[in-house]
Order: structure tokens, then sequence, then C-alpha cells
């Protein structure tokens, strides 16, 4: 048996009580494994709803098409996010960008830590913490390895060029600065909401042109109006 720590992303109901969970986890990067609800587990449904952190184990010696996991447990739980309608729309919305972008099958502890501190910051902050989502997703494109060339004194990627070229020179830097900012830091960043909205707008087609297999989030519109 191999114990296993992960966030949910998704849950799909395959048969019965049975149900296929996508998640990313710290030892194989992004996995599928299946689960079977009993009268003895069903408290275990909240457990694995989107951005939820668990534990479980799974034995690899078993020939599944996907492994089936057990022992279910919380790794982590929130304080304020499942509570917060707004902190909970952007947890939605979170999976879907991540459930687009990593498909790699491989362990990627930097990956699997980002998600990990970043959330349980967001989850403590009380107040100021509208950036969040789009901190989050600067950050992102950093460990994808598509960061935004934001710092370099002569852009050299045309591609990039012609995309910047659409931005004012105020979209540019904050552009710039969401990307410069730690996630912890970006409570500092001062946007009003329709600059809020216009960053995220550009970071979202920055992503369609980096990052291969991107799709805009069903929750985009339902993000907006908050």
């Amino acid at each position: 048996m191999q114990s296993i720590s992960a966030i949910i992303l998704s849950i799909h109901k395959h048969t019965g009580n049975t149900i296929i969970a996508n998640c990313y986890s710290r030892e194989k990067g992004r996995m599928a494994f299946v689960y079977s609800f009993t009268k003895n587990n069903k408290g275990h449904k909240a457990l694995l709803s989107p951005m939820n952190w668990i534990t479980f184990s799974i034995n690899e010696s078993v020939k599944y098409p996907l492994p089936r996991a057990k022992e279910l447990q919380a790794l982590h739980l929130y304080q304020s996010i499942g509570i917060n309608p707004i902190k909970n729309l952007s947890m939605l919305f979170l999976s879907e960008i991540i459930s687009s972008t990593i498909k790699e099958e491989h362990q990627d502890k930097d990956l699997f830590d980002f998600f990990e501190t970043s959330l349980l910051y967001y989850d403590e902050q009380e107040n100021n913490y509208y950036n969040f989502h789009l901190s989050f997703l600067t950050g992102l494109t950093a460990l994808l390895g598509i960061a935004p060339p934001v710092n370099q004194a002569q852009i050299t990627d045309n591609i990039y060029a012609m995309w910047e070229g659409k931005m004012s020179t105020l979209e540019k830097e904050q552009f710039k600065t969401l990307c410069l900012t730690p996630i912890n830091q970006c409570h500092t960043i001062a946007l009003s909401n329709t600059e809020r909205s216009r960053q995220l707008d550009i970071i979202l087609d920055y992503l369609q042109h980096y990052a291969p297999g991107f799709k805009k989030p069903k929750s985009l519109e339902l993000l907006r109006d908050f």
C-alpha cells in the first residue's frame, strides 16, 4: 500500500456508489482514483469536494485501470473557504484552471507545495483577499515554465511583444506588479474591481497563448458577479 497526499480537482459518478476522483498529488502529480461509498463512510463525500485536501492509500500491485483508494482522511480542513461564498467560488474557478493546464502524471513537489502553501494562506485571510486568484494564476505560470518575461529589459519573444502590445501602459504595470509580487503580499496591490476584472482577462488570454490545452473556466462569469 502507498500513502498519497492530494488536492481534489473534480469528481465524477462512476457506477452505483462509486466515483472517479481527479486530483493532484504530492507523490504522483496528476492522477485519478476510484472510491466506493458504503454506509460506514458516507461522510467522506464532503471530503471529496473540489480543492479539498485528503490522504488515502492505494494498492499498486492490483491491476485495475485506475487505483482504488482506501483509508480516506482529511489532510487539511479549511476554516473560511467552505463558508465564504467568494472564496468558495474562487476555489471552483481555480480547480478548473488547474484541471485544464496540468496533465503531467509525475511528481512535482514544488508545484504541490505551491498549491498547499498558497491555498492555506488564502484560507487564513479575513480581509483584502480579492487579488488572490490573480496572484495564484501568475504564480502558476512560473511553475509551469511559461512565466511572462516582465522583468526583461528588452522583450525578445515576438509573440509576447504582440500580445503585450494590446495593453495600456497602466495595465502593463499592473500585470508586472502581479507577476513580481509574492502571493502572500498580493493584498498590497491596489486594484479597483474594474482593473481586477481586466487583469483577469489579461492573464486568461496569456494562458490561452502559452498553456497547451487551456480552456476558459465555466465558472468565469459567476466569478465576475462578485
